[in-house]
């Protein structure tokens, strides 16, 4: 599996191509500070797989321009089968809202502290490459809350994120 990376922070970054790279059947092709940099290279790298950080400036919201979602949403655009598993340190559910309708196979959103075993990680990239989705179970856990529920996601919607959680596949 071709994998590119998207982290700000040059220690993490490193840790975390060291660690994929070090893994069977993964191959890291490129790791990147910035989205443009990412994007533009992608018709050279052509990635099965993207870890992408959410947040790459400070004060930047979690879903905001030039982050990790805006890249995974161009990626998509460029490249449609490649898995994208989105990192952050902070569970914040809007950005489930953004993930274009009908397009949420081959996503992943873990929070970073979940990166502590890489194997985690690696089920991730090995779920998004398959199509299937995977949302870290804290970020569920703030979704449950009514007010945030009705301002992001129908009762509908609702059901089958949990049918997702708990491990049935896109089709179930």
């Amino acid at each position: 599996m071709r994998v590119v990376v998207l982290e700000d922070e040059p220690f993490f970054r490193h840790l975390l191509v060291r660690a994929l790279d070090e893994h069977p059947g993964i191959e890291v092709v490129g790791d990147y500070d910035t989205s443009a940099s990412l994007l533009s290279d992608l018709a050279t790298t052509r990635p099965d797989a993207a870890v992408l950080d959410l947040v790459l400036e400070a004060g930047q919201d979690l879903d905001g321009p030039g982050g990790g979602l805006a890249a995974g949403l161009d990626i998509r655009r460029h490249l449609p089968a490649c898995g994208i598993v989105l990192l952050s340190n902070h569970a914040g559910a809007s950005v489930l809202a953004r993930l274009p309708e009908g397009d949420s196979g081959g996503w992943a959103y873990l929070l970073k502290r979940r990166t502590d075993d890489i194997s985690e990680l690696i089920h991730a990239l090995e779920i998004t490459v398959a199509g299937e989705t995977m949302i870290d179970p804290a970020i569920v856990a703030e979704i449950r809350t009514p007010a945030t529920l009705t301002s992001l996601i129908s009762p509908q919607d609702v059901r089958v994120l949990m049918l997702l959680v708990g491990g049935a596949s896109n089709s179930a």
